[in-house]
């Protein structure tokens, strides 16, 4: 009897779970047509490998019921994933429609040593770990293409991949660090980005990139208790350094003397703060300095009061030698001789800019011009502001001699300013600290002036004016590198409301498609503006002006009218203006061929308060422009609904120059840059394009195409001799099509199919066709007497086997103005 119950009791398990179990019927197809994908393609669950589709493209699978996530891959060719929900005891039917843009394989890419998006100079191993979204790590079989660039500059890459090998686990790890050291360090400063290509054992598809900083220096601390309260405690206080060139944000806690240590920071300009309170009075230090070697460095804890008296936020006490990365010794170079001759050319900006605002009986007012090369020039004044006050008013200018070279160049000349405002009691009101490179697209940006133009913040100060009180507006600037081309800081407290545009910013890449002669957009880009305006003011009017960035010539008119559709007002003091082209604001632009690539907006809004006018004008950073590509490029694929061929102004013209060296072509760009399946083709200047030699009879399908050498070379292994001419002739055209292309000085790589593993084939089989004429699989040989080829233009892998890469090299591109 106990017996016949477990088995009772297992049959009814048995049912509840099957009871909790749907199907999902799967078809694949190849892109979106419906050529169905046949057998070989792997159906995954959730990660997991299921099953294998047979000679209709298709297979049913029995899956628990709710969400899942299904991923169909033809190794090497195309995929597709997709999310459904699975009801209990229902078929469900999905189609999968493949292409090559979905063939990565989804993981998480991590070097344990990079921490906090830094890794430490003196770094011992480098260990690249890939994790699938189910937390399984990936297990590698083959690895290519490791290599590293200087963000700012990845049009020059650095070979690594001599310096790294795979463990017998499959991971990728360096066997020569001192080696690959030299090399990070050789890159310069800034953010660099390393970037390989692998393979695991199921023929998925990896071509991962990572960011990261190199810390090659350390920054040695003490805090130090202010003349006005020497007893000041010092310990167990948190110190934080911002890097003023990325997002790195580290803290550290001091010891009980009030030292402190920050270890491994990337060169370039860093920003330390630390606040702490005694009783109702608030102490503050700041400090912005470049990390070119080990610095020791002195936080002067500070009141207003200090600050009135004089005394520095801080002090760099001692530089400790470092061999990592000296300092620049530019002394009588070119670059010095020029900028000495632009500073000359100053004159009268220069004594123009040394008083834009003067102090009166109801306003405060300071001019702050860098000097000595890396120390910090200051000014403050301080506002006495009566009892019952609730806002005062900052406006504030920026002006920097080095825009535009050498912010455009995002140079060493990295000048820092600093602007605050601070109450009795120290406590801050407003805070602002900027390197000029960072103001080419953060706010607030550059004018084409050098200047920010006239920013003003309201401060509410209603909490502190229970009594008169004093304000302290403090400013600084520092010039990096050198002592000439200065910043400049100009600023004053008062009691006047203004009206102005606070600021100008948008979300989404830096690219915006500009559409054809009397066309529109397809997806909208919306910048949003924040105001300053007095009480009661009413805004009436905004618009905003398409405009060529070099010269400031307007293309057109984007938007002309009362707040409505295209300038909606979010709130009281916030406006979103809509600039893309609409059926009511169709380009009126002549753009074959294009004549910009870099562009900018510029808005002004209206108002009116108790019949009195107010305006104010600004305008957007620099942005790219994209353009159609010429209606005589032939094309293949599928399109996207908002178009993909926009390309950057340089590319428009290579396509016409080199139109009978290409085959059609398939992507380059979506609408303003919109991702569309290709991470990389996000600038314009990236161009798939269809094979050399075409099989399909006319239907012109990358994957139906490769698909079709794929046997023709299987078929020539086993001896056909009428497969083994098209395959010969396949690989001569492509060998002589590549190095046509990777020829060219504007073509920084072309990307090449490698060719999948299959039951037929082995890994790398159109590889080893192109660069030796020649394959094995066991023991059967195809050769193909054509002889030898490399190109070192050229590299190989399975994520574009049904089409070709092109890399154009931005820096040879004719992208000006």
């Amino acid at each position: 009897m106990p017996t016949m119950k477990r088995l009772g009791i297992l049959v009814f398990f048995t049912l509840f779970l099957s009871a909790c179990k749907g199907t999902i019927n799967v078809a694949t197809y190849l892109e979106q047509a419906d050529f169905p994908a046949g057998s070989g393609v792997v159906i995954y669950v959730a990660g997991e490998r299921v099953g294998v589709t047979d000679a209709e493209g298709k297979l049913s699978i029995e899956v628990d019921a709710g969400e899942q996530t299904i991923r169909a891959l033809l190794p090497g060719l195309v995929a597709d994933e997709k999310i459904i929900t699975v009801e209990e005891n229902t078929i469900h039917q999905l189609d999968m429609h493949m292409v090559s843009g979905k063939l990565l394989e989804p993981v998480d890419v991590s070097v344990p040593s990079i921490i906090n998006g830094v890794l430490a100079a003196d770094f011992t191993e480098f260990v690249i770990q890939l994790t699938r979204d189910s937390g399984k790590p990936t297990s590698l079989i083959y690895f290519d293409y490791l290599r590293v660039a200087n963000n700012k500059n990845l049009d020059n890459w650095v070979d690594i991949t001599s310096l790294f090998r795979l463990t017998e686990e499959g991971v990728l790890t360096a066997i020569d660090i001192e080696s690959l050291n030299r090399v990070l360090v050789g890159l310069g400063f800034g953010e660099l980005r390393f970037s390989f290509y692998a393979e695991d054992e199921f023929a998925g598809v990896y071509a991962e990139q990572l960011d990261f900083y190199l810390g090659l220096h350390s920054v040695y601390g003490q805090l130090a208790s202010p003349p006005s309260k020497t007893s000041l405690p010092l310990g167990e206080l948190t110190v934080q350094a911002k890097y003023l060139a990325g997002d790195i944000v580290i803290k550290q806690v001091t010891d009980t003397a009030g030292a402190f240590i920050f270890e491994h920071l990337p060169a370039g300009s860093w920003e330390f703060t630390i606040t702490t309170t005694s009783g109702d009075i608030i102490y503050t230090s700041f400090a912005s300095i470049i990390m070119n070697r080990n610095k020791q460095l002195t936080l002067n804890l500070l009141t207003t009061e200090d600050l009135l008296n004089d005394v520095p936020y801080y002090e760099v006490v001692h530089t400790i030698t470092t061999s990592a990365l000296p300092e620049l010794n530019l002394a009588n170079s070119v670059v010095v001789k020029k900028r000495q001759d632009l500073d000359k050319e100053l004159g009268a900006k220069r004594e123009a800019l040394s008083s834009v605002y003067v102090t009166s009986s109801d306003s405060a007012s300071i001019s702050v011009i860098g000097g000595a090369v890396d120390t910090a020039q200051k000014k403050l004044q301080s506002l006495s502001v009566p009892a019952g006050t609730e806002t005062i008013t900052l406006t504030y200018t920026v002006d920097t001699a080095e825009y535009p070279a050498y912010v455009l160049d995002q140079s060493m000349f990295n000048d820092v300013w600093l602007l605050m405002v601070n109450s009795e009691n120290g406590a801050s009101l407003f805070s602002q600290s900027r390197q000029v490179n960072s103001q080419l697209y953060s706010e607030p940006v550059w004018q084409s002036n050098g200047s920010t133009g006239e920013i003003v913040e309201k401060i509410d100060v209603s909490a502190l004016t229970a009594t008169d009180i004093n304000i302290t507006l403090y400013g600084s600037s520092t010039n990096i590198g050198d002592s000439y081309l200065p910043t400049y800081v100009n600023a004053t407290l008062s009691f006047e409301p203004k009206f102005n545009i606070k600021s100008v910013t948008h979300t989404g890449t830096d690219y915006f498609s500009i559409p054809r002669h009397n066309e529109t957009n397809i997806y909208s880009k919306t910048y949003r503006l924040e105001m300053n305006k007095p009480t009661g003011a009413t805004i009436t009017k905004v618009s905003a002006k398409l405009l060529q960035n070099s010269n400031g010539n307007e293309l057109m008119t984007v938007v002309d009218e009362a707040p409505g559709i295209k300038a909606v007002l979010i709130d009281d003091e916030t406006i979103d203006v809509t600039v893309t082209m609409n059926q009511n604001y169709t380009s009126s632009i002549q753009s074959q061929p294009p004549t910009q690539h870099m562009i900018r907006y510029s808005f002004r809004v209206e108002s009116e308060l108790n019949g009195t006018k107010l305006d104010d004008e600004k305008d957007s950073a620099p942005m790219k422009a994209l353009w159609l590509i010429p209606d005589s490029i032939s094309r293949f694929g599928f399109r996207d609904k908002g178009k993909d061929g926009w390309a950057a102004k340089g590319t428009y013209e290579w396509l016409l120059s080199n139109a009978e060296s290409i085959p059609e072509v398939n992507d380059i760009s979506g609408e303003h840059s919109r991702n569309i399946g290709h991470l990389t083709h996000r600038r314009g200047t990236d161009i798939d394009i269809y094979h050399f030699t075409d099989l399909t009879g006319g239907v012109r399908n990358g994957s139906l195409n490769y698909q079709l050498i794929h046997s023709k070379t299987a078929s020539a292994l086993l001896g056909n001799i009428a497969d083994r001419a098209t395959v010969t002739d396949w690989i001569l055209s492509a060998r002589s099509g590549l190095d046509t292309l990777a020829g060219l000085n504007t073509v920084a790589e072309v990307i090449s199919a490698r060719g999948a593993p299959s039951l037929e084939l082995p890994s790398g089989w159109l590889r080893s066709l192109m660069e030796t004429g020649l394959l094995t699989n066991g023991t059967d040989i195809l050769n193909l007497d054509i002889g030898t080829w490399n190109n070192t233009g050229v590299t190989y892998r399975n994520d574009h086997n049904d089409h070709y890469h092109i890399d154009l090299n931005d820096t040879n591109l004719n992208n000006q103005p």
